[in-house]
Parts: structure tokens; sequence; C-alpha cells
């Protein structure tokens, strides 16, 4: 997936580019088929196809700029600026009782790291490939 993001945000995307980059979104397997439909449904409703359904912006996922509010923005066209973050529900938990579940799970997520890696450098050794 962080190859895709490099060749998306190091090129100038062309339209005959779109299909390479919707192959290799769908091949990644980084989007369910769900999201894709909303995303495709989404760009369709916003050219104005036939038989879909009316565009409207979405915060956090979807803007239709003007170039008014782009020229607003000195044409700096980083997504934030215009698409803005989702209304996130509040889940009733006290932040420092999330903070402390959340910190938890990393470490223990660290730890389970640092086993994987020791159990790669044995095997990369025992192939002639330690360090």
């Amino acid at each position: 997936m962080q190859n895709m993001k490099k060749f998306i945000y190091r090129q100038q995307i062309k339209p005959s580019d779109i299909e390479v980059i919707a192959d290799m979104v769908e091949s990644s397997g980084f989007f369910s088929d769900e999201e894709i439909e909303k995303i495709a449904g989404t760009y369709h409703a916003w050219k104005g196809e036939k038989d879909t359904r009316e565009y409207e912006d979405v915060p956090g996922f979807c803007k239709s700029a003007s170039i008014e509010e782009i020229r607003e923005h000195g044409y700096v066209l980083t997504p934030g600026r215009y698409v803005g973050a989702a209304e996130v529900e509040d889940d009733g938990i006290p932040f420092e009782e999330k903070m402390a579940e959340l910190t938890a799970t990393l470490y223990e997520q660290f730890t389970e790291a640092d086993q994987l890696e020791a159990v790669i450098k044995r095997n990369l050794e025992v192939l002639g490939y330690g360090e």
C-alpha cells in the first residue's frame, strides 16, 4: 500500500492513469467492496452521470471545492483544508480510561513485534543472511 501512496503523491495524475490506480487499489485488498463502491459512486455522482445519486459534500470524506475556495487557500490542494474531519460520536469512555487501554494494547504489540523480529533474524541467520 505504501508504494501505491508514493505513486499517487509523486505523480501528476492524468485521466489515463485512473484505471491503473483503480486496479492497484482494487488488487491491494486495502478497501472493501463497499468502500470501493462508495468512492466510485461518489465520483460518478460528482460528475453528474445518469443513474447516480445527487452529489453532496461529506465532512471527512469528500468536498467539491470551488475555484474561489482554492484561491482563498493560496491554491494549496491539501485535502484537509477542504474536506475537514468527519463528526466523531462520543463513545462515553473517559479519555484517561481509553488512553490507558490503548497504551496497554500498544505495549503488547511492541512486545509481539520484538518477538517476531527475533524470529525473523534467526531465520535469516539460518539462511546465511545474518548480521
